[in-house]
């Protein structure tokens, strides 16, 4: 957006349109070179963090750990009782094996967004199912009495 106006600035006859006396005139005609040096500090801001491809990054893990998610919530279905548990084993390896893989590729999170969910989470502003007291214990919980 801001491009197209600056090219609009620079190409059109903007300048015998702008004030050329009173107060501020120098600003109102050096508008277009302001606007170049912010479209150039966010052009150069936008190539060197690489936005589309951090963007890219997270929602190929968030649909990656999606996936897995769906896969645990399967879990009572897949492996009923005890019986499967050589099943589950390997299941679980699996799991263990994709989350890692998953890890690996997802961008890394920094401190500072840490930080702040642990604080959100210690005033209670933001809450998780598995961490709600009361709620039914898993098939695991089941399994092994706890």
């Amino acid at each position: 957006m801001l491009s197209i106006l600056l090219a609009w600035l620079v190409s059109s006859q903007t300048r015998t349109v702008l004030p050329v006396e009173g107060v501020g005139s120098n600003l109102v005609r050096n508008i277009p070179v302001f606007i170049s040096l912010v479209v150039s500090l966010l052009s150069g801001m936008t190539a060197f963090l690489n936005l589309s491809d951090l963007a890219i990054r997270h929602r190929t893990a968030a649909e990656n750990l999606n996936a897995l998610w769906r896969n645990c919530r399967n879990w009572e279905t897949d492996f009923p009782d005890a019986s499967f548990c050589e099943a589950a084993v390997k299941a679980v390896q699996g799991y263990r094996a994709r989350l890692n893989d998953i890890n690996g590729d997802a961008p890394q999170i920094p401190k500072w967004a840490w930080r702040a969910t642990r604080r959100q989470r210690e005033e209670g502003s933001v809450s998780y199912r598995g961490e709600q007291r009361g709620s039914a214990p898993g098939f695991i919980a089941r399994l092994f009495g706890h």
